[in-house]
């Protein structure tokens, strides 16, 4: 097993991990966000080109649809999770253009989109899962507390 594809395992498994527990534990803005990510994520595995050139033009338009859906998400939700998510995405985007444009290294070429395009989003998506569950917590609190007489 290659560095390469034990990263893309490792990277898969934890992709799944966290979408399950957005669509588990999130609100429906994480849900939707928990089906994009990982719909792209399993998508952009499939249809990744080998060859040595980087991911390849399905990748690429993967990724496009996925940051239309996001900042489409982001619009109509208003969380704060979905906008970062969505800023996560473009530089994905502009990290495809840069590489076609500059053709800078391939392995700095991969890290970022790494970063970007997998492991931010994923922190994107479970700080927002975190704060569905803080806030529905905090909500259900405060209806089992009786009322205080005042004076």
């Amino acid at each position: 097993m290659t560095l390469n594809q034990a990263w893309q395992i490792s990277g898969t498994l934890i992709a799944i991990v966290c979408c399950v527990w957005a669509w588990r534990c999130g609100g429906p803005a994480e849900r939707r966000g928990a089906i994009y990510i990982l719909t792209a994520w399993l998508l952009s595995v499939a249809f990744q080109s080998h060859q040595a050139s980087g991911p390849g033009v399905w990748v690429d338009i993967i990724d496009i649809l996925l940051l239309a859906a996001l900042v489409h998400l982001s619009v109509q939700s208003r969380k704060p999770w979905t906008l970062f998510a969505a800023a996560c995405q473009l530089d994905t985007i502009a990290s495809h253009m840069s590489q076609v444009l500059s053709g800078f290294s391939q392995w700095a070429y991969v890290v970022v989109l790494g970063i970007w395009g997998g492991y931010g989003l994923l922190i994107c998506l479970a700080i927002g899962t975190y704060n569905h569950q803080r806030e529905t917590r905090r909500l259900r609190g405060m209806a089992e507390k009786p009322p205080t007489a005042s004076a």
